[in-house]
């Protein structure tokens, strides 16, 4: 086979390839997030303004 032939066929065999390729999936399948390990410092102490409007009062119970 010549070296024409062959580098023919192998195109026509990277585009059969690239046509059987799933669609493209998000960044997030491809690199999913790592888990990372935290050390555990206590709670801070914030001060508080007494007053300020509750925010996200939902989450603190």
């Amino acid at each position: 086979m010549t070296r024409q032939k062959h580098s023919e066929k192998r195109l026509e065999e990277l585009l059969e390839e690239d046509a059987e390729q799933p669609e493209p999936r998000g960044i997030l399948e491809l690199f999913p997030p790592q888990k990372v390990q935290r050390t555990f410092r206590g709670p801070r102490e914030v001060e508080r303004d007494e007053d300020a409007p509750l925010t996200r009062a939902e989450d603190a119970e």
